[in-house]
């Protein structure tokens, strides 16, 4: 069977500059003469690592256009098995793949996040475990938190979808889930970490809204960095080692382009 992990975006994206509303990324990228998405493929290449690990997948799509390529490969009438996320949420999953059902396998929804460091910090519980970090007690329907497994015909529209325009696919997924009759899933096993972190593109977004003076540009994105670089190195999430990874490429950020 195959058993498919896609990697959500374009392919070599990090090539590119990335295209945030207001550009203050871009402008800070400037004033301290570095590459973001350098960075952020180190994030990736350490998710990468941690996909390989688990070894969930016998099939990596690393990017969109490999996976639009792979579908015209399958046949309708065979089994597979389709996770995607994006490249900077850490997989955890281990042996998940070889105990699923068929149909819409849901996980629990996992997000490490600003709101989470402040709940850890008011309970100073500075080493935490992969359960701990699971407080929405229920699975929110999605896809970096969706496993499906299904003979390839039932779910080709949603997944050619995806190949298709991959990111913001909460809400086809949603909607495809309400005109299917697959089996509907949830499974206790934990597979995937979502960071909304300095490295998440998606976080930067939301922090532009609250910035409104290009004369502090560098004190803004400073304060923002050392604020979260501060949380996460003293923070230790039990049996993720990829965990420590990313706090060496924080580190290394400070050091380069902070210091």
């Amino acid at each position: 069977m195959l058993k498919i992990c896609h990697l959500r975006g374009q392919k070599d994206y990090w090539l590119k500059k990335p295209k945030i509303k207001n550009q203050i990324l871009t402008e800070w990228e400037k004033l301290k003469n570095f590459n973001f998405l350098e960075y952020r493929k180190k994030i990736r290449n350490i998710v990468i690592s941690s996909i390989k690990k688990s070894k969930d997948y016998n099939i990596i799509c690393y990017n969109d256009q490999e996976l639009q390529t792979l579908l015209t490969k399958i046949k309708d009438n065979e089994k597979i098995i389709y996770h995607s996320q994006d490249d900077d949420d850490i997989y955890v999953g281990k042996n998940t793949t070889n105990k699923l059902q068929d149909g819409f396998n849901h996980t629990p929804y996992v997000i490490f996040n600003e709101h989470l460091v402040h709940q850890l910090y008011k309970k100073n519980e500075f080493e935490t475990t992969i359960p701990q970090l699971y407080t929405k007690k229920r699975n929110k329907p999605g896809s970096c938190n969706l496993i499906i497994q299904s003979t390839y015909k039932y779910v080709k529209p949603l997944i050619t979808s995806m190949s298709i325009k991959s990111f913001y696919s909460r809400k086809r997924i949603r909607q495809f889930i309400e005109t299917t009759q697959l089996q509907q899933n949830n499974i206790k096993d934990i597979i995937n970490i979502e960071l909304k972190s300095f490295f998440s593109l998606t976080y930067l977004k939301q922090k532009q809204k609250i910035y409104n003076n290009t004369d502090n540009l560098n004190e803004f994105m400073t304060e923002l960095f050392e604020r979260e670089y501060n949380y996460i190195k003293s923070i230790n999430i039990k049996d993720v080692e990829e965990w420590e990874h990313f706090k060496k490429v924080y580190k290394e950020f400070k050091n380069k382009v902070i210091l």
